[in-house]
């Protein structure tokens, strides 16, 4: 049994919770939405490289792990898809601050 930084055990809803950040990022990005073009600030000229995001710090706890990681990854998706995949974000973070409040 995996365990937390802090000696919890990973219960199954943790990490169907950690599943489903990564099952709405998939989707977030797979639905049809308009394309973004992402834009330099300094010039308003469209970029040409997309936006690189550095990974995020590891916590020790998968779910937060996944869900910061998979905020990362949707940086330069179109703005619909990144929405998304916050809002899956937000809700298991929410979730496992429920679980560590208890």
């Amino acid at each position: 049994m995996s365990e937390f930084a802090d000696g919890e055990p990973v219960d199954e809803a943790m990490d169907g919770a950690h599943d489903a950040v990564g099952e709405a990022a998939d989707v977030a990005m797979d639905e049809d939405v308009d394309a973004a073009v992402d834009v330099d600030p300094a010039t308003d000229e469209p970029m040409d490289e997309p936006i690189e995001v550095p990974d995020p710090p590891l916590t020790g706890d998968p779910a937060v792990d996944e869900a910061t990681a998979a905020v990362a990854r949707a940086a330069g998706e179109p703005l619909a898809a990144q929405v998304n995949v916050i809002e899956a974000a937000h809700r298991v973070l929410q979730d496992r601050l429920a679980d560590v409040e208890g």
